[in-house]
């Protein structure tokens, strides 16, 4: 394998920390089929270094930068992505609201910036056509944020806090994005 990526544990173990866990593991299963994944979390992975060489992180981005990566790696290499699971490494997670709110702005802020940067290019295209990475992100998605939040609530009144946060912050920050031009920070 030329790529391969692994996962982590909670190293903290408090609310926020533990939800954060759950959703990260939740977001992996579902971009992986058949051992492989649609995503790069640059945490714990292991690149060829011929690869890592051709491709390199874009100095000019301090944030999400292995989802810029990602991108770039779909688009210049055929490698695909082996999801190892079980090869973990501790990882401090967001351990409180505030931190969790900031993470959740300034990602968003950023993927929404590179996704701008390679709207260009037909495989990205591609790409997120078949990812319901944006669904949250339209304004249908952004009129049904009301009736998300109540659903929330209801199906799981302990994790709602958690959830509501972390997608309300999302939402800021791709608004946040869309109106100022520019490169990611």
């Amino acid at each position: 394998e030329s790529v391969v990526m692994g996962f982590e544990e909670d190293a903290i173990g408090n609310y926020w920390t533990r939800y954060r866990q759950k959703d990260d593991l939740a977001h992996c299963v579902e971009k992986t089929m058949d051992g492989y994944i649609e995503h790069l979390d640059t945490r714990n992975f292991a690149i060829k270094a011929g690869l890592m060489k051709a491709i390199m992180f874009d100095p000019a981005i301090a944030t999400c930068e292995d989802f810029d990566f990602f991108l770039r790696l779909r688009t210049r290499s055929s490698s695909r992505i082996r999801f190892a699971p079980f090869v973990k490494i501790k990882h401090y997670h967001d351990a409180s609201a505030k931190e969790l709110f900031m993470t959740q702005y300034s990602r968003a802020f950023a993927v929404e910036k590179i996704l701008e940067a390679h709207r260009q290019n037909p495989e990205i295209r591609r790409y997120l056509a078949d990812n319901k990475m944006g669904s949250s992100l339209t304004t249908k998605g952004f009129l049904l944020f009301p009736f998300w939040i109540a659903r929330q609530i209801v199906e799981s009144p302990i994790r709602a806090t958690y959830a509501i946060i972390a997608e309300s912050a999302w939402k800021f920050g791709v608004l946040a994005a869309a109106m100022r031009p520019g490169r990611p920070a």
